[in-house]
């Protein structure tokens, strides 16, 4: 993950028990206790989800309302949270200590809508699998207001040519969000928000399922450029989003044609060809540069260097093994 990516979202409780219950009837969801704290990992069969906790009565005796909540990984908290106070945001907790040796703070943009950014989190991967977190979308008054403030704080760029007015928020050919722009608050709501979605293969049926079990979902489903979507609120009145599974919105932003894949497949065609070694010292090479870059490795599956530093480096050494031998072929050594 990279700064400005979003990596996490948690729901602040204000009755953990029957929460739980809620969200497991609903989505098949397990939970698992976090060592030597009272936060939940909500599991998804072997997927993680998101956290789960009990909001502190404090909070609940000033009237704070239960919530979802998005997290997005930066490079360094404590710069992150004074730059977006020099931008105009408001920095409500943090930074602090989070689970793992990892670090938070939760900010307010211009706007108000609230956001979590964090580092050393590790990261719940977004799919369009029912029950899965599959996106973050932001709702505003006004985008020219706050527009300038994610754009200095996270590296974001805001393309304004899709339907409604909606943004696609993105850096460079990477997409993570849209933002909706809605100035009648009968629409929108009170509330400037970040919202959180979850894949659903039948929103009919969700509504139904939302309504028994103490839930309400607000109106019927709506087509906007994440595709069809229920805004829905638990039975504690914490409130988000689920996606039809038909139409993950990630398959739909910033279409491009997939130019340097292309390439690399035509390099394996001629390696192959031509047993030319050189070929895969430049595939080493390049999954040895990016993979210190990112912070990521990739052998059947991802690895990350902060979640599984072993694994990690003990893959870029191998990595760096094989450039070694086929440059030392090279060289004549061998």
């Amino acid at each position: 993950m990279a700064h400005g990516d979003f990596v996490w979202c948690d729901l602040s409780a204000h009755d953990a028990d029957p929460s739980r219950g809620f969200y497991r009837d609903l989505f098949g969801w397990t939970f698992v206790l976090e060592d030597d704290t009272e936060y939940d990992t909500a599991l998804n069969g072997n997927d993680p989800v998101g956290g789960h906790f009990q909001m502190p009565q404090k909070f609940m005796n000033i009237g704070m309302p239960a919530f979802w909540m998005s997290y997005i990984d930066v490079d360094d908290v404590t710069q992150t949270a004074e730059l977006a106070q020099s931008l105009g945001g408001k920095v409500e907790i943090g930074p602090s200590p989070f689970m793992q040796g990892a670090e938070f703070a939760l900010i307010r943009d211009p706007l108000g809508a609230g956001f979590t950014v964090c580092s050393g989190t590790p990261a719940g991967r977004m799919s369009n699998k029912p029950g899965n977190r599959v996106g973050h979308s932001l709702f505003v008054s006004d985008r020219s207001k706050i527009q300038g403030f994610y754009e200095n704080l996270f590296g974001w760029t805001f393309s304004t040519n899709q339907p409604d007015g909606a943004s696609v928020v993105s850096t460079g050919p990477k997409f993570h969000c849209f933002c909706h722009e809605i100035p009648d608050e009968s629409v929108r709501g009170k509330e400037e928000f970040w919202a959180v979605f979850f894949a659903h293969a039948d929103l009919g049926k969700a509504a139904k399922a939302i309504g028994d079990l103490g839930g309400k979902t607000a109106g019927a489903a709506l087509r906007l450029n994440e595709g069809k979507v229920l805004f829905a609120q638990d039975r504690d009145g914490a409130t988000f989003g689920l996606l039809e599974t038909q139409s993950h919105w990630s398959n739909l932003a910033l279409p491009s044609f997939p130019l340097l894949a292309w390439f690399g497949l035509a390099l394996v065609i001629l390696g192959t060809v031509t047993d030319a070694l050189w070929i895969w010292l430049v595939f080493l090479g390049v999954w040895v540069t990016t993979g210190l870059a990112s912070g990521e490795t990739h052998l059947f599956e991802t690895v990350e260097r902060r979640t599984n530093p072993f694994t990690y480096w003990a893959i870029m050494a191998t990595y760096g093994a094989i450039i070694g031998v086929i440059g030392a072929v090279y060289a004549g050594v061998l």
